[in-house]
């Protein structure tokens, strides 16, 4: 573990201040909150649950398990900033979290475009998706996402992630680095390639596809002449399209964007103060780990299905001392499990679904 002498003032006011002692822990505690029991439920469904396996189930399973798997070790972020940016779990979970936090931020991206690009191919290019559409495809390229982006990470996990800050008497993981000189010009370098090729392109990719698919539905809306349920049905799948496009690019435009602008200020020798709020929008774009069941709920309606009858299996027993209320409101003595059997639509296919601050 090296030793850290002297601060920035920049750095300092972001170790010690509220941002990163307050605000970040507490965002991390609804992701880990909202996180866990959604993808829990999730992964078991998509792994236990579902009968048919088509290819944005096996993307979607692994946005689950990408998913999952930062969470659970969510905890030791939360520590570490509420203890003010204090590691105590030592250097090998420091290397650990770090990786994941950023295979789940770039996997996460990756596994919702090829969502996308399945979407597009099911309604913009069902031809095409004959012979692009199948599991066994969908499982070589998952395979492909994992090794690109462990292999992407793999110069993180080369260095020393760990340092003691003598100033403040506290060991910090990956928000501190000495002002070396090589060392900061790697990390620019690398910063600017790791956006473009994570970030960038995915989201070019993403937003054609919904696009296309905005268009396709618009266009089968206006030309329709059959019945009222089929209009809405298209309605909902391009509402869908827009929430889903718009969540994607919120939840990952704005770090990614203050990671580069970062990273360049350094490259022109300028200071920058922007580590701070690029910490918070990294933060921020954690939260799409809770809005990703949301996805799976929509563009799958056997993953609606499953979820629906499991949550009638738990309500049942629980009210089992309260026959009435297994009744339904309205009276016609039929039971909640058979109403919710109902729940999943037609439409609901429809959608998709000195010292310099760590430059990432």
């Amino acid at each position: 573990m090296a030793n850290v002498t002297t601060l920035s003032e920049e750095t300092r006011q972001m170790l010690t201040g509220s941002l990163t002692t307050v605000v970040l822990p507490c965002i991390y505690l609804l992701v880990l909150a909202v996180g866990l029991p959604a993808h829990a439920t999730a992964l078991w469904v998509f792994l236990f649950k579902t009968r048919t396996r088509t290819a944005s189930n096996v993307y979607m399973a692994n946005l689950a398990a990408v998913n999952l798997l930062y969470v659970l070790f969510l905890p030791l972020q939360i520590a570490y900033h509420f203890r003010g940016n204090d590691w105590p779990f030592g250097r090998p979970l420091c290397h650990v979290f770090t990786q994941l936090l950023y295979t789940n931020t770039h996997c996460s991206t990756f596994f919702l475009t090829c969502v996308s690009v399945d979407r597009y191919l099911a309604i913009v290019r069902p031809l095409h998706a004959r012979h692009m559409h199948g599991v066994r495809r969908a499982a070589l390229v998952t395979a492909g996402i994992w090794v690109l982006t462990l292999v992407m990470l793999s110069p993180v996990q080369s260095i020393n992630l760990l340092h003691h800050v003598q100033e403040l008497n506290i060991t910090t993981c990956y928000d501190v680095f000495p002002k070396e000189e090589g060392v900061v010009t790697f990390f620019l370098v690398y910063c600017v390639v790791f956006v473009a090729v994570n970030f960038f392109v995915p989201v070019c990719i993403t937003v054609f596809c919904y696009a296309s698919i905005i268009r396709a539905l618009t266009k089968a809306k206006l030309g329709s002449c059959s019945d009222g349920r089929n209009n809405e049905d298209i309605r909902k799948g391009i509402q869908l399209s827009v929430v889903v496009l718009v969540t994607f690019v919120l939840c990952f435009a704005p770090n990614n964007c203050v990671l580069l602008a970062h990273a360049l200020l350094h490259w022109t020798k300028k200071n920058s103060d922007l580590y701070g709020i690029y910490k918070l929008m990294l933060a921020f774009s954690s939260l799409n780990t809770c809005f990703d069941p949301i996805v799976f709920y929509f563009v799958s309606s056997e993953f609606q299905a499953r979820v629906l009858s499991a949550l009638a299996c738990w309500w049942r027993p629980s009210m089992s001392s309260r026959p009435e209320l297994l009744r339904g409101s309205s009276g016609t003595g039929r039971d909640d499990s058979e109403l919710l059997q109902d729940a999943p639509g037609k439409g609901d296919q429809t959608g998709t679904s000195t010292t310099v601050s760590s430059p990432i």
